[in-house]
């Protein structure tokens, strides 16, 4: 903890410069320090350090050096003028929107991690283990590219100038996010036993159970996660706020009421909590934006299709597997080429809204190359 305690001032350090390479959309920049410094902390100051025997402090100093580095690279590539003062110009609205931004990202953290934190208050080790195994396995990859998606929205948003604008590119994500997530994750759900089973091996099949469940809360919290950028950008965030508090507070009612229930119990609360988080985090972005329901459905329509003819043939699919070998490589196999399939036709089959929507992100060269491929 001392050692990392120095973390939050370097990321701090470093925001600057990394949100004014956000803001010009210069990711091949971020990336690039990204990768550098990872290697550089983790795979020479880490690994290092562990074979000379510092144990634990090598995650640490590999932590630490990552940090340093990488808060060096983002000025390199995006300099700006350091200085102190205590008074700038809209510092009052600043401060504000900052405030409220800091009240909704702790909040959400927050219903993000109570199903964690109860189960790490309420239950032994060995539970709390296969809860949070089976939550990181997939949670922290997708904040990963969920963060780097709500940058680039974040961005693209803060630039749009008319209502327009806001709402045709709103329906649009709401449609793709949905389209893409929900499929994905319903696949992920009926393939979480093999899962688990491939990556971690037999001694935490266990967790498969709650991966079941989470697979769904992930989907809701992705799509929900792809709309706050936009209300963000259109200085709405006051709106997520009360939303995000709204739910804290019912989170807490709701585990209270399944605290003793088990592991399987909470994780479907969770799943309950995250689906009552989207509903509001849409009806929000509607009356934020004045998007009519029908809208909303219509954008929803592709991504709740897909999913229902998704499932029983994946089920299916899977059944078909494990009586031909009952081998999990098979049937994770048979699910992924079941998605790919499905969502070829689902594209196919809603191709001129999805062009649509694509289209002016990408360029029309871009869009028609890639057609061009996908017929040949």
């Amino acid at each position: 903890m001392r050692v990392l305690s120095f973390v939050c001032f370097l990321n701090a350090a470093s925001s600057v410069s990394n949100s004014l390479l956000v803001r010009d959309l210069q990711y091949f920049a971020i990336h690039r320090a990204n990768l550098i410094s990872y290697v550089t902390g983790y795979g020479v100051v880490g690994i290092g350090l562990a074979h000379f025997g510092y144990g634990y402090f090598a995650l640490a100093c590999a932590w630490l050096s990552q940090s340093l580095l990488q808060a060096l690279l983002y000025y390199i590539a995006m300099p700006h003028r350091i200085g102190f003062s205590l008074r700038h110009e809209n510092s009052g609205s600043l401060i504000w929107f900052g405030l409220k931004a800091i009240v909704t990202n702790l909040t959400n953290w927050w219903n993000n991690s109570i199903d964690k934190l109860v189960v790490g208050r309420a239950y032994g080790s060995a539970d709390t283990g296969i809860y949070s195994v089976a939550y990181n396995l997939i949670f922290t990859p997708l904040m990963q590219l969920l963060s780097t998606l709500q940058s680039i929205a974040f961005s693209a948003s803060s630039k749009l100038t008319s209502d327009v604008d806001y709402r045709s590119v709103t329906i649009g994500t709401l449609m793709l996010s949905t389209l893409f997530f929900l499929p994905a994750f319903a696949s992920l759900s009926l393939a979480s036993e093999p899962i688990v089973f491939i990556i971690l091996g037999d001694k935490w099949v266990e967790s498969s159970a709650i991966l079941e469940i989470l697979s769904i809360s992930f989907a809701f919290i992705s799509i929900q996660g792809m709309l706050t950028p936009f209300i963000w950008g259109k200085g709405e965030v006051s709106r997520e706020m009360r939303i995000q508090i709204v739910i804290a507070f019912a989170a807490v009612a709701l585990l209270a009421m399944v605290l003793d229930q088990g592991l399987t119990a909470i994780a479907t609360t969770a799943l309950l909590i995250s689906s009552i988080r989207l509903l509001l985090v849409i009806f929000g972005t509607a009356r934020a934006f004045s998007i009519p329901a029908s809208s909303i459905l219509n954008a929803l329509f592709p991504g709740v299709a897909t999913t229902i003819v998704l499932v029983p043939l994946g089920f299916s699919g899977m059944a078909v597997a494990k009586n031909i070998s009952g081998g999990y490589v098979l049937q994770t196999l048979a699910i992924s080429v079941i998605y790919i399939l499905v969502f070829i036709v689902s594209f196919w089959v809603f191709k001129k809204r999805i062009l649509a929507i694509i289209t002016p992100l990408l360029g029309e060269a871009f869009v028609n190359r890639l057609l061009g491929r996908l017929h040949r």
